[in-house]
């Protein structure tokens, strides 16, 4: 099996309808790739593991009783939102999955 982060949308949600694997366990190959690059790239002022597993496990729970939210409810992506703290800008990334269902951060 190739590295679940290389997987294209299509084939994750494909795979999820088959429980084939699991948002959980895409989540957390994309985190780890985002952990092994990052440092290096920099890509990410902020990553919200905590948060991108639990929407994975929401995710996971909507699959396995068969009620996605959505076409691509699972399939993790970066999201980008300043945030103004101060006179600091705060980046944060959301999970598809909570994107998926139209849920909006106000900033």
């Amino acid at each position: 099996m190739t590295d679940l982060a290389d997987w294209t949308a299509s084939e994750l949600v494909a795979a999820y309808a088959r429980r084939a694997v699991s948002p959980v366990e895409v989540t957390r190959s994309v985190l780890d790739r985002v952990g092994e690059h990052d440092p290096t790239l920099n890509a990410f002022s902020l990553v919200d593991e905590e948060g991108a597993l639990d929407q994975a496990a929401r995710s996971e729970d909507r699959w396995r009783t068969g009620t996605p939210a959505g076409p691509v409810d699972g399939v993790p992506a970066s999201d980008e939102a300043s945030v103004r703290l101060g006179t600091a800008a705060a980046t944060s990334a959301r999970s598809a999955s909570r994107a998926s269902r139209g849920v909006d951060i106000d900033m």
